[in-house]
């Protein structure tokens, strides 16, 4: 439906589409279900699954920042009217992400902001000190996570955590059954039904192995 759809339709409701998507990430702080950490979900009555508004938060971004590069095509070079209004589109939506908090969306779409300035004519010089901020901001959330022991936990230390793990060799990150509990099954899945696998149908990890089966 969407690739049927005119591309005008999109412009023209470029704004409304942003709005509505950012007013669902300000409704999910207060109507939304936790999962696993953070309160990105809204339950709908009478369906059997749930909805994260910021996988429509990434359509509407993406929408709404083609529009703003397309009206201010001339002054994307310019500091005051290209780059800061641009990126204070992108901080709003990285404030309500980090209420949640969801840090792994905001990864995702920090890339693609910063591909779609570089291509509208953004001045590089402008993402070269984005990227220097971005990096602060990241070594700080790191550090904030970070702790000595398990009773100093917060909530960004799982943030932490991952970090570690990543850079952790394989028979640390291995060994770390909390963080990799999904890795672990993965590869006791492999073990046991080699190139193969078992048969379709025939795996066990699925039955209370995996959390997160899908």
């Amino acid at each position: 439906m969407v690739v049927k759809t005119p591309y005008t339709i999109f412009e023209k409701y470029a704004k409304h589409i942003f709005i509505a998507g950012l007013l669902s990430l300000v409704l999910v702080l207060f109507i939304g279900v936790t999962y696993n950490g953070a309160r990105g979900w809204i339950n709908v009555p009478f369906l059997p699954f749930s909805l994260q508004p910021v996988e429509f938060m990434k359509f509407g971004l993406i929408i709404y920042l083609a529009h703003f590069l397309k009206r201010r095509q001339s002054q994307m070079s310019n500091l005051e009217n290209g780059f800061i209004p641009y990126m204070a589109n992108f901080m709003i939506i990285i404030f309500l992400l980090i209420l949640q908090p969801d840090f792994g969306s905001i990864l995702i779409l920090t890339p693609i902001v910063v591909i779609m300035f570089f291509v509208g004519g953004g001045n590089v010089k402008h993402l070269m000190a984005s990227a220097l901020i971005f990096f602060i901001f990241a070594i700080s959330i790191y550090g904030l996570g970070k702790h000595s022991d398990d009773t100093n936990r917060n909530s960004l230390s799982y943030i932490t955590d991952r970090v570690d793990n990543f850079l952790a060799d394989n028979q640390t990150a291995i060994q770390n059954k909390t963080i990799n509990f999904q890795t672990e099954q993965g590869l006791i899945a492999i073990g046991s039904g080699g190139f193969f696998g078992l048969g379709f149908g025939k795996s066990i990890q699925k039955f209370g192995y995996l959390p997160e089966v899908e």
